[in-house]
């Protein structure tokens, strides 16, 4: 345990009501549990000194897995029978609010963010292993009905869940909608809108609405300078 981990839980241990600064749990049936070595246990505020939650709906469940970095974020979940699972080493600030019962949000191990608001309406969210998140990026649904103006059917409900695959690098200001999916080792470029599906992998994907602009790509997250130096010396190494 670090060592701010170790003060906090010494104050929470004097102080309980300190909890409810970190976990606002004003429903029934909530659960927040933590993952770790393999064994489930509820949370506690020294587990998650960056989380806030703030839950007013009922019989919704927050599982994530250690070690977590949620840099400054918070979930807040005034409906009923969501679910959100972290896996283990997701870091950044995700600022999450789920408006629709039933909502599901799961985020993959290692995916790192910078900052990202994410609204659940009517729709689930399932993000990848090894992705990476610029800031300012926005996730949702629509948050009004359009409705045809002469039999008032509905005709803006998603068809289905927002997806984005493993190892994805999503650009700065990108806003992806209702029904967008991302394929496995793909980039979105910066202030892109994706509304739909996108099938082939390897591709940078970008525009408003995005399109496939380039394919046959894959990405590292090293800059382009480091990463030649690196695989230099790599060769050198093999010639060697």
């Amino acid at each position: 345990m670090s060592l701010k981990r170790k003060i906090l839980a010494y104050i929470c241990s004097i102080h309980p009501y300190l909890t409810k600064k970190y976990f606002k749990d004003r429903g029934k049936g909530n659960k927040i549990l933590i993952v770790e070595n393999g064994k489930e246990r509820l949370a506690r505020p020294y587990d998650l000194p960056e989380l806030r939650t703030s839950i007013t709906g009922n019989n919704n469940l927050i599982k994530i897995t250690l070690p977590s970095r949620l840099n400054r974020s918070k979930f807040c979940i005034p409906a009923n029978d969501c679910s959100i699972a972290i896996g283990q080493n997701v870091s950044g600030s995700w600022n999450l609010v789920c408006y629709e019962p039933h909502s599901l949000m799961t985020i993959g191990s290692n995916t790192e963010a910078g900052s990202v608001i994410i609204s659940l309406l009517q729709n689930h969210l399932i993000i990848g292993e090894k992705c990476m998140f610029s800031d300012n990026i926005t996730i949702w649904g629509d948050g009004h009905a359009v409705l045809d103006v002469n039999t008032h059917k509905v005709l803006n409900k998603p068809s289905s869940p927002i997806i984005i695959g493993n190892h994805c690098w999503i650009g700065e200001r990108v806003t992806l909608t209702k029904n967008a999916q991302i394929p496995d080792d793909s980039i979105v470029g910066i202030a892109s809108v994706v509304t739909k599906k996108f099938i082939e992998e390897h591709t940078v994907i970008a525009g408003s609405p995005a399109k496939v602009v380039k394919s046959g790509i894959t990405w590292h997250g090293f800059s382009p300078m480091t990463y030649e130096e690196k695989m230099s010396k790599i060769e050198k190494e093999k010639l060697f």
